[in-house]
């Protein structure tokens, strides 16, 4: 008898320890088990464990034969799978379900808000799934992670988890984000789980490789899944308390989502910088092509991203318009009127599209891969900026609340628009000059080919989950 093949062995595995975690989350949430039962013409909570742990297996094993050709590593592997139980949310528990269950697919935004609970559980599944066909040997390993690369970890991650805190303390929002209870003892607790996170990411990328822009975003959607895996399901399990996936829970708590993936930015960052004064490269990988010099990439970089942050500043600015948004831009320095606000904010968009150009440059090698890191670095700066650092600068608490959340909606739509013209423009600008990856040896030739295979790999899953970041924002506050 012929041993079935070891992807699907792995994959198999895979599907089934992300079933497990979803299953036990399940039986804590209450009604989605008898739900899936349907399916088999029952509504019993036996049954609904059967029908999703053979689903489970099943799904982890077309995974498996979806990433085998991927030149992915484990972080990539982490972040493919979670936006595959995404992508399972969608096709499965919003179409197929309702189809096998004899009622129309559940498109509809009230529909996805009932739905909050599955989705958060469809995450969980991905991130567990990818993890563990990681660790099975699914991933182009890239070397195990050193003490000092783990110690690095763990020092960033609970400086970052450190720093989120005192935020949510200073804005008085600690207790709604799931952090109340004796200050003695959350900051331990804070601290020990971004350590643990801290050494999590270390274990997944021991080597940080490749230009801090994508790194950036690498970072925030790190901080959407320990978002997911953290406060939302771990931290209340082990509390012993409900776990707050409803969509009225996650409201309640909707500080968590911002000032967590804000954490996992500034747990890159400080990992980054932690191995790069270890000896290590910051901004550029080593097996970037170019003749150019370090300091004429990046003032070229800087050249273009200006113009390109112009062009995107202009295209922000029609959303401004549409919502009054210019007069409260204008507060930064201390004016009122609409025109004092445009300067400010184009000024803004100048200074964030130079540090783009820089943080980017070569990233963009088609229209599609700098549609995604724009969107991306949009939605960075929505949280960053209009969540976070305006209200701060205008002497309010961060708009991390769900009613925050709600009224920056409009400057989102904005931050996206933004992102899009400004990668588009940049990608163009770097086509009309001399291109990175038009190799003039074959030596360069190939390694602008691995550079190609490295971001094919990447990328879009990062994009991918950016797009479910969006989607959780918009659940939380629509209705808000």
């Amino acid at each position: 008898m012929r041993r079935a093949p070891s992807w699907l062995v792995r994959g198999a595995v895979a599907g089934a320890a992300g079933g497990l975690a979803f299953a036990l989350a399940m039986l804590d949430v209450g009604a989605m088990l008898p739900t899936i039962a349907g399916i088999a013409g029952s509504d019993a909570t036996g049954v609904g464990l059967a029908v999703h742990a053979l689903a489970s297996a099943a799904i982890g094993v077309l995974f498996a034969l979806l990433t085998i050709a991927r030149r992915a590593g484990p972080g990539e592997l982490v972040f493919w799978g979670t936006a595959y139980g995404a992508m399972w949310w969608l096709l499965g528990a919003l179409t197929l379900l309702p189809l096998f269950r004899g009622d129309p697919a559940r498109w509809d935004l009230p529909s996805v808000q009932a739905a909050y609970p599955s989705l958060l559980g469809h995450l969980l599944y991905g991130a567990v799934a990818g993890a563990v066909l990681a660790g099975l040997g699914g991933a182009d390993r890239v070397g195990r992670p050193t003490r000092a690369a783990l110690a690095r970890g763990v020092a960033a991650g609970g400086l970052a988890a450190a720093g989120m805190l005192a935020a949510l303390v200073s804005a008085g929002l600690a207790e709604t984000a799931g952090l109340g209870g004796p200050s003695a003892a959350r900051w331990p607790l804070a601290v020990g789980v971004g350590g643990l996170t801290g050494a999590a990411y270390a274990t997944l990328y021991p080597r940080p490789r490749g230009a801090i822009g994508p790194g950036l975003i690498r970072g925030l959607n790190f901080g959407f899944v320990a978002w997911v895996a953290l406060p939302m399901t771990l931290v209340p399990a082990i509390a012993g308390a409900r776990l707050p996936w409803t969509l009225e829970d996650a409201r309640a708590r909707a500080e968590s989502l911002p000032s967590t993936v804000l954490a996992g930015v500034l747990l890159l960052l400080l990992y980054r910088l932690f191995t790069a004064v270890a000896g290590a490269v910051l901004a550029d990988d080593p097996a970037e092509v170019a003749d150019e010099g370090v300091g004429t990439r990046a003032l070229r970089g800087l050249a273009r991203g200006t113009a390109a942050g112009l062009v995107g500043g202009a295209v922000f600015t029609v959303v401004l318009v549409q919502v009054g948004g210019l007069a409260r831009i204008a507060g930064l320095v201390g004016g009122s009127s609409a025109g004092v606000g445009l300067v400010v904010h184009l000024v803004i968009a100048v200074v964030l599209g130079a540090s783009y150009g820089v943080a980017f440059r070569h990233e963009g090698t088609s229209s599609e891969a700098a549609l995604g890191w724009g969107l991306s670095y949009g939605l960075l700066w929505w949280l960053l900026g209009n969540c976070t650092l305006l209200p701060v600068l205008l002497g309010e608490p961060p708009g991390w609340t769900v009613t925050g959340l709600a009224d920056g909606f409009p400057s989102l739509v904005g931050h996206l628009a933004y992102g899009a013209g400004l990668g588009l423009t940049l990608a163009w600008l770097e086509r009309r000059s001399n291109p990175w990856w038009t190799a003039t040896t074959p030596a360069r030739a190939r390694r602008a080919e691995l550079a190609r295979a490295r971001s094919a790999a990447t990328a879009p899953g990062l994009w991918t989950l950016t797009t479910f970041i969006v989607m959780s924002v918009l659940a939380l506050a629509a209705g808000a």
